[in-house]
């Protein structure tokens, strides 16, 4: 088996971005999304957690992962995004556009929707304390509010930013119907976008 898979989308989406955006841009945005990977893998890595393959596909890169407990996929989900927040933090004077990139990298992985990094974590946490029923509820439940919430913004943002942000939102969409169609546990998958 092997451990790092290629798909075609993530090859033709990263020439497209690396022929649009600006080299800096691109290489800042590549260099964070690894640094997000990374403090999943380091994650898994300190809780026990054994990294089977890595993909990396057109909407994002998935980590599957060996089995583990609910609060050490909480953990780990959560740790891709902790970094990029770090990494804004440490970066916000010296290469403030590299340390917007990633704080945009770290709040878009916590949206508390399946399959977002915050989307996991909030699984994994009501796993503990809930019957699976009621997680798929509020799994449910919070996934619509933050979809309508989001789509409202990216409606009211066209006046300020063009389409851009309904293009985001429908990219998370699409993001958000192909995973969710896959078995909804998210028992060791984590994802960025």
């Amino acid at each position: 088996m092997r451990r790092l898979e290629l798909r075609p989308g993530f090859v033709a989406l990263s020439c497209l971005a690396f022929y649009l955006c600006p080299g800096h841009v691109f290489r800042a945005w590549t260099l964070l999304c690894l640094l997000h990977e990374l403090g999943h893998m380091a994650a898994m890595a300190v809780c026990g957690v054994r990294v089977e393959r890595i993909r990396l596909r057109a909407l994002g890169a998935v980590i599957e992962a060996g089995p583990c407990s609910h609060r050490a996929e909480a953990v780990c989900a959560l740790a891709g995004p902790a970094v990029n927040l770090l990494a804004f933090w440490a970066l916000r004077r010296a290469m403030p556009g590299a340390a917007l990139i990633s704080f945009t990298l770290g709040v878009c992985n916590l949206l508390p929707v399946y399959p977002q990094d915050g989307g996991r974590a909030l699984r994994a946490i009501c796993s503990q304390i809930l019957p699976p029923h009621t997680v798929d509820a509020v799994d449910r439940a919070v996934t619509g509010a933050v979809l309508a919430i989001l789509g409202i913004c990216a409606l009211l943002a066209v006046r300020s930013f063009g389409l851009l942000p309904v293009w985001g939102y429908a990219v998370l969409l699409v993001h958000l119907a192909q995973e969710r169609n896959l078995l909804l546990p998210s028992r060791g998958r984590f994802d960025i976008m």
